[in-house]
């Protein structure tokens, strides 16, 4: 068998180490990436955890309480009694030190919300040092974690003081203050230290704000909104509101929008535009939003309706049977149901760009598919070095693994090799591994006698042909799982 590395494939990896370098970690992200949530146990983030926690595909690596508009105590206290509430317990919880013995005014009534309505928390793995929870969360991510802080910067601050090369496997964080360019906000001056110290560490922060909208609050329509929904979260957000305090607040339309920005911003974060801070550029803040969009998003995320937002054009990809033809329609169902939806989409997406419904363009989509699973990688996070050449049929494995992937000719994170045997293999790199798929022989076999069989029925291109190919398209992108189909290797 001939080797695998040549000169050839030497030099390709070095022009697409080049790229990995830069190109395509410069996209947005579209996926979610595993979140630790630091919170002071506030009404607005009593709100905001219950959105989080209402979103299925969302990774919680811990929950640390920081001392804010509750004490860490109190604050224990209650994000145990959610996470008991969601059954969540393999999440680990952890409090931080007090760093301000002044009582906020709010702490008496905010005491008082039931945050569930199960008390057994008994068996929650509880910790009492945040910032090692922090950092042990941190640095075992196998990919890098996004920290949302709902409150005070002072557990995050002192684990970046205790290990400052957690900084390295934190993608960004996300943190809710009233006027980071004032540098006012009770997240800011309840230790303000600690949030200069975050501040000028480094790390990438996107600093969320209820600005000066005055439509940011918490109505009797959006409370209406959340009462009418049926189910978990929502309820539970509703029983809390069962304190006097906070009712009249939403009557008198005086309840602000604070921290319910933050889950909303995670999951659609197109409603929302940035500036740079010009003095820090690892800073971004909030600069305008779409406020009723906000709370359209809200009711949306607690009742379950929430979309993932892969798409770029699409607010959501249509899986209606009626937008597909006959043939295609009776293989949905189960197909969606054995492969999930997300290889639906792009071997959609890969057919509608191929021009016709063809075999080895299917199978670059669920080849692209299932390296972005073993990489662990997101779209746009990955170089492609395919080894299908440029030519059909099997140069049109080409076209799924761009579906796919993200990785295209045109932002150059997709190359062809040509002087080396052709197969339908590719290498795909991200900044840490390297791995190898290659369709297993008995599959390509099996193409080749399907083929064969139908040009002698049929002849070569002709109508007869090309029916047989979308039939083989269709039965091969039902039948044939990705987990099972291909043969992979580490690099």
């Amino acid at each position: 068998m001939k080797p695998f590395f040549n000169n050839s494939r030497i030099y390709v990896l070095i022009i697409l180490s080049f790229f990995l370098s830069g190109i395509i970690y410069a996209q947005e992200n579209k996926m979610l990436s595993p979140v630790i949530i630091d919170t002071d146990c506030a009404m607005d983030d009593f709100r905001a955890l219950s959105m989080f926690f209402s979103v299925n595909e969302l990774n919680i690596k811990a929950i640390t309480v920081v001392d804010g508009i509750l004490s860490p105590n109190q604050g224990m206290k209650k994000a145990s009694q959610l996470l008991s509430f969601y059954n969540k317990k393999n999440i680990p919880v952890a409090k931080g030190k007090i760093v301000n013995t002044t009582i906020p005014v709010h702490r008496k009534y905010s005491f008082k919300i039931q945050w569930g309505n199960i008390s057994d928390t008994n068996s929650l793995l509880k910790k009492d040092d945040a910032s090692s929870v922090l950092i042990s969360s941190i640095l075992q991510s196998e990919v890098p974690v996004t920290v949302i802080c709902l409150g005070p910067l002072s557990n995050l601050a002192e684990a970046l003081t205790i290990n400052p090369a957690i900084k390295a496997n934190i993608k960004n964080v996300i943190w809710y203050n009233k006027n980071y360019k004032k540098h006012t906000g009770f997240n800011f001056t309840r230790d303000s230290a600690s949030a200069n110290y975050v501040c000028n560490s480094g790390v990438e922060i996107k600093i969320l704000s209820k600005l000066n909208n005055e439509y940011a609050y918490f109505d009797t329509t959006l409370f209406q909104s959340i009462k009418n929904i049926n189910s978990k979260s929502a309820q539970n957000v509703v029983q809390g509101f069962q304190i006097p305090y906070f009712l009249n607040k939403i009557n008198e339309g005086n309840l602000p929008l604070f921290d319910d920005l933050v889950p909303v911003y995670y999951i659609y974060p197109e409603l929302f535009d940035f500036e740079y801070d010009l003095q820090n550029p690892k800073i971004q803040y909030v600069v305008n939003y779409d406020m009723n969009a906000v709370k359209e998003k809200m009711v949306k995320i607690l009742s379950g309706s929430y979309i993932i937002n892969k798409q770029i054009v699409f607010e959501s990809f249509p899986l209606l049977p009626g937008f597909y033809r006959s043939d295609v329609k009776e293989r949905m169902e189960k197909t969606i149901s054995d492969y999930g939806e997300l290889e639906w989409e792009f071997c959609v997406l890969t057919n509608e760009i191929h021009g016709h419904l063809g075999i080895y363009s299917i199978l670059g989509a669920k080849m692209g598919l299932k390296a972005m699973e073993v990489l662990n990688a997101n779209r746009d996070e990955i170089v492609v070095q395919t080894y299908a050449g440029n030519q059909p049929p099997l140069g049109c494995l080409n076209d799924g693994l761009q579906v796919s992937t993200g990785a295209t000719f045109g932002h150059g994170t997709i190359a062809s090799v040509k002087d080396t045997l052709l197969m339908p293999a590719a290498i795909f790199m991200t900044k840490k591994d390297t791995i190898r798929i290659k369709l297993k022989d008995e599959y390509i076999h099996r193409i080749q006698e399907d083929i064969n069989n139908g040009i002698v029925q049929y002849g070569m291109l002709t109508s007869g042909y090309w029916k047989l190919i979308r039939s083989l398209g269709i039965k091969y992108w039902a039948e044939w799982d990705r987990n099972k189909i291909f043969e992979i290797s580490e690099e």
